[in-house]
């Protein structure tokens, strides 16, 4: 397997009293890792491993249709490949509550003591064997 795959991303339930354009404008990263905030949709949990996984195949095999990991990953996690209509689904509406999905513990630890953000929850991820077996097919397949 692609080392680029071995991540150990994190989901954490949060609230915070910031705006939501402020939290937004603070998860944005150009790097390899990222954060990506969420609205609190539970059915979102286990989307979200699969859908880093696409992203990253996409991005490895040059298909990808956005120009960030973060945002590939939130138009697999949404199921549409329009940004909008992704942000419009899964993007957080409520600063008080919402999901914080990240690559890296330490740009989250960065990002949640600049925005002023507390963890309620760490969540469990897992990836869901039915897509899983799809991704793996997709990533062979040539």
């Amino acid at each position: 397997m692609d080392a680029s795959l071995n991540v150990k991303p994190r989901l954490y339930l949060c609230e915070s009293k910031s705006s939501v354009e402020k939290l937004v404008e603070g998860s944005k990263s150009m790097s390899k890792n990222f954060i990506l905030l969420l609205d609190y949709i539970p059915e979102l949990c286990d989307r979200l491993l699969p859908a880093l996984v696409n992203a990253k195949v996409r991005f490895a095999e040059k298909i990808s249709r956005a120009r960030s990991l973060q945002m590939e990953t939130l138009l697999f996690a949404a199921g549409t490949m329009n940004a909008g209509n992704a942000i419009r689904r899964c993007g957080i509406k409520n600063p008080k509550r919402f999901l914080t999905f990240s690559t890296s513990q330490q740009l989250f630890r960065k990002f949640a003591g600049k925005n002023k953000v507390h963890v309620v929850k760490e969540l469990k991820m897992k990836i869901d064997l039915d897509i899983s077996g799809k991704v793996a097919l997709a990533a062979l397949s040539q």
